[in-house]
């Protein structure tokens, strides 16, 4: 069974070991994490000898943002395949870097945009062609959060972790915009807490696409709605993993999946590196933090 070293052990990091442990896809070989206060045999809190004893066939990079840029140095430099959480950077001078060291790569990279691995969304891209061109397009993402202004950079306000799903999504589907529009942008600050809310309009094949995202939603919130000249389709990344689809003069076929992103993508990881497959998401995540850097400065956080 391949061996996997996971970097971190915060909410992602518990996630993706307990998804490992639940399917068998891998074998966690070590961890790298904070403290070595845990059950887990080999753990490691020295990032140098977390990579030099037993290296592993492959990584995942479940850490806080500020530190990937140098995991993922580390890890090209033992050119071993890896899965990265999104943001991967948190600035642009990290991205013009990374950029420079991922040309031409021969191993698979995967950055969870978690979205682009739901069951329902892959779904999403096999159904959308029946609901003809397209002439609206909605994405509402979100959900309360409690974001300590104290703890955080002006760089991680709530917008910067949570945009590039829906932007990943919107690249993926419709292509790169050629326009971005920050409609409104209203901070509130309660009790020490940051609550944001964006409203984006892009501009994609000459189409406007609006982009709602809050941290104060009462009900979560990560939707997609397309509505075409033949009909629409709307997806749900929270409601069972849905997908709905209705065409003119036609019933509503409704679409739920239990398989979760995580079990997705890393059954994708596995086959990828068992058949090396030469998938590589970084590309398309770059061009997601070009236009989140591209946001902020509209937005004067830089």
């Amino acid at each position: 069974m391949l061996k996997i070293g996971l970097i971190g052990l915060g909410t992602m990091g518990a996630r993706y070991k307990k998804t490992i442990i639940k399917c068998n896809y891998f074998d966690i070989s070590k961890i790298l994490k904070k403290s070595k206060k845990t059950n887990d045999v080999d753990v490691f809190i020295d990032k140098k000898k977390f990579f030099k004893k037993n290296p592993a066939d492959a990584y995942i990079v479940a850490s806080p943002i500020e530190t990937h840029f140098d995991y993922i140095k580390d890890i090209l430099k033992i050119k071993k395949p890896f899965i990265i959480e999104k943001p991967i950077v948190k600035s642009i001078n990290e991205l013009n870097k990374i950029e420079s060291l991922v040309k031409n790569l021969k191993y698979p990279i995967l950055v969870n945009h978690a979205d682009l691995y739901n069951p329902a969304f892959e779904h999403l891209q096999k159904k959308i062609k029946l609901i003809g061109e397209y002439n609206k397009v909605k994405l509402q993402f979100g959900k309360y959060i409690n974001f300590d202004k104290i703890k955080k950079s002006k760089n991680m306000l709530p917008y910067f972790d949570w945009l590039p799903h829906p932007i990943a999504i919107v690249i993926k589907l419709f292509g790169l915009p050629t326009k971005i529009n920050v409609e409104k942008s209203k901070i509130d600050i309660k009790k020490n807490y940051i609550f944001q809310k964006i409203h984006l309009k892009l501009l994609c094949r000459g189409k406007t696409i609006d982009i709602y995202f809050s941290n104060n939603y009462k009900a979560p919130k990560r939707t997609i709605e397309i509505y075409g000249d033949k009909g629409y389709i709307k997806y749900d990344g929270y409601k069972k993993k849905s997908l709905s689809l209705k065409l003119k003069k036609k019933k509503i076929e409704s679409f739920s999946f239990n398989k979760t992103p995580i079990e997705n993508l890393l059954k994708i990881f596995q086959k990828a590196i068992i058949y090396k497959k030469k998938i590589n998401d970084v590309n398309l995540s770059i061009k997601t933090m070009r236009i989140i850097f591209s946001i902020q400065q509209k937005l004067k956080f830089s």
